[in-house]
């Protein structure tokens, strides 16, 4: 069963051996999901930060944070999160749950902005060499994480879409970008990360 493991300046949910971890850093909450064997821990994906275009969010930025069991979803972790940068006001939902196949981690965003927005997206570095990469198109992509044995899964819920771009020899950068609509003023997204075992 998943669990909540808090500290000073570091919150995570965990769930057989895979942990999402949220760390304040200068002003946010930053976040990665991570692989720990138990001899080991490797940073599979980290949230790229950063605001210099407020027309163009790259990731929202986070203040606040609180862990709970979700009394709906018994069998799941939840983080939910609030935060401002510039013109945004953003909130989102973390959820971590448990299954025969592995771990998934879902989440909800809502951006509201009365600005003009040109893109919204949830943007991450993935830290897998590049040949790790098995399959990939608008939908989702996924990565192989040791042979015949784990896979790595990103995928955003329509009318959302992935993206992914090259990052040089340490990987690549995917984001699950919002559909922007001329005139709104609340844009939400959703998007998940999957470790699967191999059936």
């Amino acid at each position: 069963m998943p669990t909540i493991d808090e500290s000073e300046g570091r919150l995570a949910l965990l769930a057989s051996g895979f942990r999402l971890v949220f760390r304040w850093l200068d002003d946010r909450w930053t976040h990665a999901l991570e692989l720990d064997d138990g001899s080991s821990e490797t940073s599979l994906a980290s949230s790229i930060e950063g605001a210099a275009d407020p027309s163009r969010l790259v990731s929202p930025a986070f203040q606040q944070i609180h862990a709970l069991r979700p009394a709906d979803d018994p069998e799941a972790v939840r983080a939910l999160l609030l935060g401002q940068v510039g013109p945004h006001h953003t909130s989102a939902a973390f959820t971590l749950r448990e299954s025969n196949s592995g771990v998934l981690v879902s989440v909800e965003v809502a951006d509201r902005c009365r600005s003009e927005i040109v893109a919204l997206a949830s943007t991450y570095a993935v830290d897998l060499p590049p040949g790790n990469l098995r399959a990939a198109d608008p939908s989702s992509i996924r990565w192989d994480l040791s042979p015949g044995s784990l896979s790595l899964c990103f995928e955003a819920a329509p009318p959302a879409r992935v993206g992914l771009r090259e990052a040089g020899r340490r990987g690549v950068q995917v984001q699950a970008a919002a559909l922007v609509s001329p005139g709104e003023s609340t844009f939400t997204w959703s998007y998940s990360w999957m470790a699967e075992r191999s059936r």
